[in-house]
């Protein structure tokens, strides 16, 4: 199916569904909102008799190509750079979106923090595959990550960013971001994805995810952050 979402209209009846993906690997991107229905990823759903309307959610990325390099972390921190952060495992009640490994923010930079209130983490995509749709001046890119963390104190920052740059060669040509305020729940990872029109004449894409010290700016060396974590980076054009 290549629709991001299906909307079925409640009867009295039962229906059942066969979703075939085929070359793709799905997440749990399935849901159903009306209580009694079962729904197996890749596999049948079935929309028990009630009332109300289903609603079927699939990735939205479900036909493209994810263009990040390592964006689930499950080869450490390859194909990255940025300021200090750890690829790691389970831990602090944290469990990574998929695979078993995750990205922890560590610090804001690898000296003095007193001046910088960010972890950033980057890396460049080379889009030169995609030209000819470039050159139409109707493509598309689509940055998203999703973000968890703890809740040590009150001094715990909370907020995460995506955001990312296009370029023509080392000239920056346009950029986009986007924040959010992550809740505590230690079970639930939040998205947060930026749009960005690329201009015509686009090569590259250098992407960003970072975790900010919004609330309390930490003046020593060493760990900046209580346990932040980003995880399934993905780029689609």
């Amino acid at each position: 199916d290549t629709a991001s979402s299906v909307t079925i209209g409640g009867t009295a009846n039962s229906h059942t569904f066969n979703i075939l993906v085929v070359g793709k690997t799905l997440a749990a991107d399935i849901i159903d909102i009306e209580s009694g229905d079962t729904a197996t990823v890749g596999g049948t759903l079935t929309i028990n008799a009630g009332t109300g309307d289903d609603v079927i959610n699939l990735d939205s990325n479900l036909n493209q190509t994810n263009l990040v390099v390592n964006g689930g972390f499950e080869s450490g921190l390859a194909s990255w750079t940025g300021d200090p952060a750890t690829a790691v495992t389970a831990q602090n009640g944290i469990t990574p979106r998929s695979g078993s490994q995750m990205q922890r923010f560590d610090a804001t930079e690898f000296g003095d923090p007193v001046g910088t209130t960010s972890a950033q983490r980057f890396q460049t995509v080379d889009v030169s595959a995609h030209s000819a749709l470039i050159a139409t001046g109707n493509a598309q890119v689509t940055l998203s990550s999703f973000f968890n963390r703890v809740q040590l104190d009150a001094q715990t920052d909370t907020s995460f960013t995506v955001e990312m740059t296009a370029y023509n060669g080392g000239t920056a040509l346009i950029s986009g971001f986007q924040s959010i305020n992550t809740d505590s729940n230690l079970a639930t990872w939040e998205l947060t994805q930026v749009v960005l029109a690329l201009p015509t004449n686009t090569t590259a894409v250098k992407i960003q995810i970072y975790a900010s010290e919004n609330v309390f700016n930490d003046t020593v060396n060493g760990t900046e952050f209580d346990g932040h974590y980003a995880d399934d980076v993905s780029l689609s054009i």
